[in-house]
């Protein structure tokens, strides 16, 4: 199962960015001064070991310093067996030469093999509890780092896993855009077409209305030639042939009022008037071609050719026609 475990790291550390790289060695570089701050505490305890070892060892030379006699005494007094070691006092090997006991100078050190021994035991404990804190610490310091690793793998995974999602998002955002682009591009060619076609079909109606109107102008033109040429038919008829004329015809006339004032001075005058006669016989004009000398005359006289004389249109080729027609009009008394 480990094997499979380390495939499985390796592909996942392939995975981490350079950012979370940074951090492993930030990460790293810490442990390391961990690590080293650390490592006194396994001194410490040589030093304190050594340091024991020295005291004992005074303690042993302080004691080997009393007199010759009381330390041949003790001696003789008491032999020190298995069970009493640790009421023995220690005797320095100069004082057993000098007191001539070679027994007790091979007693004395084989004591100091004994503690040889005990220091070198002490020694070698203190150094195998120092390698299986070193063991367990290098195991602990693994199984951290696995921690971080895999910590930093999971996110390494979930930014990678939330990048892949935001790029996923943008490209449809940018697919919707474009749909968005080419929906509006697409309406825009709709509106110029339905706008060119709309163009089209205005240009037909003007072209259209053209056509209808030069035909129409073409069918007046026609009638109008026809009619010129009718015209000049009828010129043409009229001229070969002489015209026959009539002049205005009066058909009832009446006597015009005399002014008071011209009666009574006895002022006397013929007026003659031009009368404008039109096809249905109404007066149309009147207009005085000679005065009489008097104005109030010559009104009197346009007045009653105006209100109640009647007339016959004249003719020409025995159709009406309008006329003139001269007048004379006298005032006498």
């Amino acid at each position: 199962m480990e094997p499979e475990k380390d495939k499985e790291d390796k592909i996942q550390i392939n995975i981490i960015t350079p950012r979370d790289s940074n951090w492993l060695d930030r990460v790293f570089s810490e442990e390391k001064t961990q690590k080293h701050s650390k490592n006194w505490i396994p001194v410490l305890v040589v030093g304190l070991v050594f340091l024991a070892a020295g005291l004992g060892f005074f303690f042993f030379k302080h004691k080997s310093s009393v007199p010759p006699a009381q330390n041949t005494a003790s001696t003789s007094s008491k032999v020190p067996t298995s069970g009493e070691q640790s009421h023995f006092t220690p005797v320095s090997p100069k004082n057993l030469v000098k007191s001539g006991q070679p027994g007790n100078q091979s007693k004395l050190t084989a004591l100091e093999q004994k503690k040889q021994k005990k220091l070198s035991a002490q020694l070698k404990l203190a150094l195998a509890r120092r390698s299986a804190e070193k063991k367990a610490r290098e195991e602990r310091i693994k199984k951290e780092q696995q921690l971080a690793l895999l910590i930093e793998k999971q996110k390494a995974l979930k930014k990678y896993k939330s990048l892949k999602k935001l790029e996923a998002l943008k490209k449809l955002e940018e697919a919707k855009i474009q749909k968005e682009k080419e929906l509006a591009f697409l309406q825009r060619e709709k509106e110029k077409a339905l706008l060119r076609k709309e163009q089209q079909l205005k240009q037909e109606e003007a072209a259209q209305a053209k056509e209808q109107q030069l035909k129409q102008e073409e069918a007046a033109q026609a009638k109008e030639q026809q009619l010129k040429q009718a015209l000049a038919r009828k010129k043409t008829l009229q001229q070969q042939a002489p015209p026959i004329e009539t002049n205005p015809v009066i058909v009832s006339s009446c006597s015009p009022e005399y002014p008071q004032f011209e009666r009574n001075e006895g002022i006397q005058g013929t007026v003659i008037l031009l009368v404008v006669v039109g096809r249905n016989g109404a007066v149309q004009k009147v207009i005085v071609k000679k005065s009489s000398g008097n104005f109030d005359l010559d009104y009197a006289a346009i007045d009653s050719v105006k209100s109640c004389w009647k007339f016959a249109p004249g003719t020409q080729n025995g159709i009406p026609v309008k006329a003139t027609l001269s007048i004379p009009i006298r005032f006498s008394l």
